[in-house]
């Protein structure tokens, strides 16, 4: 049987930081998440729009792919992009049941759908994705509340999470993120659990109970963790944790619910339904 640690996180009022907005960006109808590229542009769901655009570090928009529909080029309300190394460009297609990956210039090079993917019983209901170091995608699936991994190639290599891979099986999944040691981090309701790229549970992290978060991203060795109201930037080696509200924007005022946010360096980049900030941290 697996063992698994569990850590209780309890927040402190302290432990509330405030940010210095450098640059507030209106770009969106209803933004979704966020994903770094890996020469420092910003990829962003637009999901009002069912778009995805990517933005450089100036908040210039430097291309646009999407619109209704279920051609390549189109999507049918998207929730989630990631990167690879490559600047590969991922994006779950949700109501069109696919995850489609992009190449640099955003043209279609990939398609994960049912019809090439008939590992899993059911439908294939994707909702977030991730690329490991070695390029293989991690799929967040719904329907089952599995991870789906596959490798460059689209083939179905093994699942996590599930009651025949693991003694610990999800059961409300919402997003997923692999850390640059490819530990694989699955947000499922009010827990963080950490698994190994086999499936293998190294620890359990219990959320503060009441916190509902939503997306899940990784950064300066640590979890941050999004809620509509809060952010928690989580350390995983020593530190205590940080939390940003909606007051800690210094410098804009700040009104719309959190979508998603991410940490690089000294910087803060957070999504809102229709703002890209980005900030300084203390």
């Amino acid at each position: 049987m697996i063992a698994a640690l569990f850590f209780l996180l309890i927040f402190q009022t302290d432990s509330v930081i405030t940010l210095t907005v450098e640059s507030a960006a209106e770009l969106f109808s209803r933004g979704t998440s966020i994903a770094m590229l890996a020469d420092g542009a910003i990829a962003a769901v637009d999901q009002g729009k069912n778009s995805v655009i990517t933005v450089s570090r100036r908040n210039d928009i430097i291309s646009t792919v999407g619109g209704k529909g279920f051609g390549n080029d189109a999507f049918d309300m998207p929730t989630d992009v990631c990167s690879s190394f490559l600047l590969d460009l991922y994006v779950v297609d949700y109501n069109n049941r696919r995850v489609l990956r992009f190449d640099k210039q955003l043209n279609v090079i990939q398609t994960l759908n049912e019809e090439n993917n008939n590992q899993l019983s059911g439908r294939f209901k994707p909702i977030a994705c991730a690329v490991s170091a070695q390029g293989d995608l991690y799929v967040l699936e719904q329907d089952h509340s599995l991870v789906a991994v596959f490798n460059a190639r689209g083939q179905f290599i093994r699942e996590i999470g599930s009651f025949n891979a693991s003694h610990r099986t999800l059961i409300g999944p919402k997003d997923i993120v692999i850390s640059p040691a490819d530990e694989v981090f699955v947000l499922d309701k009010e827990k963080i659990i950490d698994y190994d790229i086999f499936g293998n549970i190294l620890s359990v992290i219990e959320l503060e109970k009441g916190f509902e978060p939503t997306s899940l991203s990784f950064g300066n060795n640590s979890l941050i963790v999004t809620s509509p109201d809060r952010i928690i930037i989580l350390p995983l080696g020593s530190g205590r944790s940080l939390s940003i509200t909606k007051a800690s924007l210094i410098g804009s005022a700040a009104t719309e619910s959190f979508a998603d946010a991410m940490v690089d360096g000294s910087k803060c980049i957070i999504l809102t339904q229709k703002t890209l900030y980005r900030c300084l941290l203390p």
